[in-house]
């Protein structure tokens, strides 16, 4: 393979690219000035030698008035590339490989040269050792997944059987604390109400126990009284005694009554001690009661919390366990499968088919012979192509995917191949110096890189291993003014600009013409019956520039005008005499110190 060279000659011609000799003193001379002037008027002389004889023979260059070389200005199609030499592979290579290694071909079908369809049947290898072996293997993976199943069914038992009991257990210990809950209710309600009958008690008691008192009192006063009435009795005078007698009388039967309700009032007072006594011995058992159904309530909460915490562990503990067990099942069978597996993937290899359609280019087993393992073969499509290239630093950043190309072969003559830019390497070729074909193509030790294009037109002369030439399209202008690039000169303003004649006929014009220039403005002469013309410039934008015209534009600028593209000498013919005049007419200003003007060095081919 070649490296690629930056192609300076190509204009596109309505669907192809064709290439033409390369335009390259005008800008050799303009960028090396320092040349002796002897060694400038050699070349130059070469130069319009060869340009002279080129204008004769180009429809759209043509000598007028023995002075200057013109073109019609008209739109065209333009276009840069780059140049690539390389080599004509398969678009689609597959090498097949296998792991099976010590085993006898069975059946060979095909040989190096052959032409495959796809699913074709090519290599078969003996299996029959293989089957034995995946026999073995699916026994062995019977007996493991039946053990598997058995452990997977005993972890789910125990399992549901811990979630059955942590069920009941919940439950019963609801029903504790529900029970122990209604007792406590009930014992507060005891409590109060034999609170309440004491505390009725005791005041009933301390009621009895005034009245008691009160009774007490009263006859000890009355006591009192009768016993001064018994001595003011024992004192007084006969008459008074009478009285005294009666008021006796009246205060001991007052006592007799007070005695009776005294002893009443102590009956009370005993009773209602007894019934106080009663109550309060009441009120301090439902208090007990009450205590006792509090912390029956409190033990009855925290048995449930420590029966629901046990059972969540030993739910979690048993659900950890099941589901060890499943992975344990799942990876205990692996092997076995996996075994299995294998095997079969080694007795489906056995039968080898063409995975495309394509020719056989190689072939690294025979029939009878026991295969090592390693590369079987290789299919190349050989119906659809890439050119494998080689483009150097300099180049490659121009290069992209998507690219249009043209492509030419020895074999399809001047046929010209479409293809399109699908691959381009992101880093340099590992193996530079080994590549000889890259030798004299790029400056030493500039790395270079892989470019694939596919080739877009079939073609049944094409084959494996061609070399191909190959013009990738790096940019592309449709329809537009263009110009050889030394028709573009430059002003003292430092502007591009072309040169065009503007042709006059006078009213009684013979056919004589003079033409006459000064400078970039132009003079014109005019004599009667002559033609006359007139040297105009045009400034212009350039744009893309091909490897023979260039883009320009301009509102100024319209089809059929007459373009210099340099300066001549005589048309028919030039003697010896007339040889270094004719060149520095030809080179106008375009010698050193002449304003910078390219134009005069002449016409491109």
């Amino acid at each position: 393979m070649k490296l690629g060279k930056r192609t300076t000659d190509q204009q596109l011609e309505e669907q192809g690219i064709k290439s033409k000799n390369i335009p390259w003193i005008g800008r050799f001379f303009k960028k090396h000035k320092g040349i002796t002037v002897f060694l400038v008027l050699i070349i130059i002389g070469a130069v319009v030698t060869v340009t002279f004889s080129r204008n004769n023979s180009k429809k759209s260059h043509t000598a007028i008035g023995n002075a200057y070389t013109t073109m019609t200005l008209e739109k065209r199609d333009i276009a840069t590339s780059i140049s690539v030499t390389g080599t004509i592979a398969s678009a689609d290579s597959r090498t097949i490989t296998s792991t099976l290694n010590n085993i006898k071909v069975e059946d060979l079908n095909v040989q190096v040269g052959d032409v495959v369809a796809i699913g074709d049947t090519l290599v078969v290898f003996d299996n029959s050792d293989l089957n034995e072996d995946l026999t073995d293997a699916k026994s062995s993976l019977a007996v493991s997944q039946a053990q598997t199943a058995n452990s997977l069914k005993a972890a789910e038992r125990s399992y549901n059987e811990a979630n059955e009991s942590a069920t009941v257990q919940a439950a019963r210990a609801l029903e504790n604390v529900t029970n122990a809950y209604n007792s406590y209710t009930k014992a507060v309600a005891t409590e109060a109400s034999s609170k309440t009958a004491y505390q009725e008690a005791v005041a009933a008691e301390e009621t009895a126990q005034k009245t008691y008192e009160n009774q007490k009192e009263k006859i000890e006063k009355l006591e009192k009284e009768i016993l001064q009435l018994q001595q003011d009795l024992a004192a007084a005078e006969e008459e008074e005694q009478s009285s005294i007698q009666g008021k006796i009388t009246k205060k001991q039967q007052s006592l007799e009554s007070a005695q009776k309700e005294y002893e009443t009032a102590g009956s009370i007072y005993k009773e209602a001690q007894q019934s106080t006594a009663t109550a309060k011995q009441t009120y301090e058992q439902a208090a007990t009661s009450l205590e006792q159904a509090n912390s029956s309530y409190t033990k009855a909460v925290q048995d449930k919390e420590d029966t629901d915490r046990n059972n969540k562990n030993t739910l979690a503990n048993q659900e950890s366990t099941l589901e060890n067990t499943k992975l344990q099942s799942t990876n205990s069978s692996k092997n076995e499968e996996q075994q299995v597996e294998n095997i079969q993937e080694q007795i489906d290899s056995c039968t080898i088919t063409a995975p495309i359609s394509g020719v056989i280019t190689s072939l690294s087993v025979e029939a009878e012979e026991t295969f090592a393992g390693g590369e079987v073969l290789t299919i190349q499509n050989n119906n659809s192509f890439v050119v494998e290239a080689s483009v150097d630093e300099y180049d490659i950043p121009d290069i992209a995917k998507g690219m249009s190309v043209v492509i030419k072969t020895d074999a399809t003559g001047d046929e010209e191949l479409e293809g399109e830019v699908i691959f381009v390497a992101p880093t340099a070729s590992s193996s530079n110096s080994s590549n000889s074909a890259m030798a004299g193509a790029s400056s030493s030790g500039s790395a270079s890189y892989e470019v694939k294009i596919q080739i877009k037109t079939g073609s049944d002369r094409l084959r494996i291993g061609m070399s191909a030439k190959a013009s990738i399209l790096t940019d592309s202008r449709e329809d537009v003014f263009a110009v050889p690039y030394d028709a573009i000169e430059t002003n003292e303003k430092g502007e591009s600009v072309i040169y065009v004649l503007d042709t006059e006929m006078s009213e009684s014009g013979h056919g004589e013409m003079t033409q006459m220039s000064n400078g970039n403005k132009g003079d014109t002469t005019k004599s009667s019956g002559a033609v006359t013309q007139n040297k105009r410039a045009i400034v212009v934008e350039v744009g893309l520039e091909s490897d023979y015209y260039t883009e320009i534009s301009s509102d100024q600028l319209t089809e059929g005008m007459l373009v210099i593209t340099g300066s001549s000498g005589k048309s028919a013919g030039i003697d010896s005499g007339d040889d270094m005049n004719m060149m520095f007419n030809g080179m106008g200003s375009g010698m050193p110190g002449g304003g910078g003007n390219r134009g005069g060095m002449g016409n491109r081919p």
